[in-house]
């Protein structure tokens, strides 16, 4: 079978960055690839570097959007990759980052040793000078879509949609929403349910760059907030409709109140309320030991005895 990758790069005025990522993917060891370049109304040179490249390489493709946002933009780039027949795989690079010249070459061989629908790799992070990576053996994990929650990946990297491989077929039908920061957290556990198995390998093949300005360095604005604990809900929500283990709705909602003791305001102690009845729904599947700690996350306080078994 000929292998073939979609690659979508979402841009907005990331001009100062763009030339090092595109020149980062079209050096890849492998080079059967499509690159879509969807550009989203950026007030700097992003549009005319996307022209640039589109005109000197075939396989790479733009498109030119009005401010749209992340969401929208990815859906475009995810609706455009999947209207090709000959695209087998996609994968998402933000237009700040960068790859390794084998991203592309190792996750898809991992995917074929394994038989896998999803293969994830580690990453690092930089500033300015992307750091020195050493050429590791490359161990594979192997997990299902239960099993995946349950572990902690080279500093939380199964929550971005950045650093992965993906079969095409578990990516039709996905739909990022539009109007939401952290879009990633919104869709990751549809696509993950798609899944029957993922592949973790501990070589650092993704670089990112950590910059102000960027969604990321904003996570503390009321908005980047308000959508991170939304997606929680969103996720636990499906949790609950899935039937997923207790292990994994335990994990979750832990994740969401550690996040909530961070971020602490008016706004966010009303979608505290919406967890805790969500909770309420679940909590007979937790043992007493999962009860006594989410109970104390609740409430910041020793008093678990005020929490009814």
């Amino acid at each position: 079978m000929k292998y073939c990758v979609g690659i979508i790069v979402p841009i907005h005025n990331t001009a100062k960055y763009l030339d090092e990522c595109i020149n980062s993917i079209i050096k890849q060891t492998f080079t059967n690839f499509k690159i879509v370049l969807v550009e989203d109304g950026s007030t700097d040179d992003s549009l005319l570097i996307c022209k640039k490249y589109s005109s000197i390489d075939d396989r790479i493709k733009y498109i030119h959007l009005y401010g749209v946002g992340v969401s929208a933009a990815r859906n475009e780039g995810l609706r455009y990759i999947l209207s090709d027949p000959q695209i087998t795989h996609v994968s998402f690079i933000d237009s700040d980052d960068c790859v390794t010249e084998d991203f592309l070459e190792k996750l898809l061989n991992t995917y074929i040793e394994k038989s896998a629908d999803i293969v994830m790799c580690a990453f690092d992070r930089f500033e300015i000078k992307i750091p020195a990576t050493e050429d590791v053996e490359t161990l594979v994990e192997e997990f299902d879509n239960n099993s995946f929650w349950l572990n902690n990946f080279y500093g939380g990297c199964e929550s971005v949609l950045w650093n992965k491989l993906y079969d095409a077929k578990i990516m039709k039908n996905i739909n990022f929403p539009n109007g939401k920061i952290h879009e990633d957290e919104f869709v990751l556990h549809y696509i993950i349910e798609n899944a029957n198995k993922i592949c973790a390998i501990k070589a650092i093949l993704y670089h990112y760059r950590k910059r102000v300005g960027s969604i990321m360095s904003t996570s503390d604005s009321q908005k980047s907030c308000d959508d991170f604990i939304d997606a929680f809900i969103n996720r636990i929500v499906f949790f609950h409709n899935c039937h997923k283990l207790p292990e994994i709705k335990f994990s979750t909602f832990t994740n969401v109140l550690n996040y909530i003791h961070k971020h602490s305001n008016k706004a966010i102690k009303e979608k505290k309320v919406i967890i805790k009845k969500l909770y309420i729904k679940d909590k007979k599947y937790f043992t007493f030991k999962q009860k006594l700690i989410i109970t104390i996350k609740f409430s910041r306080k020793l008093s678990y005895f005020l929490w009814k078994n």
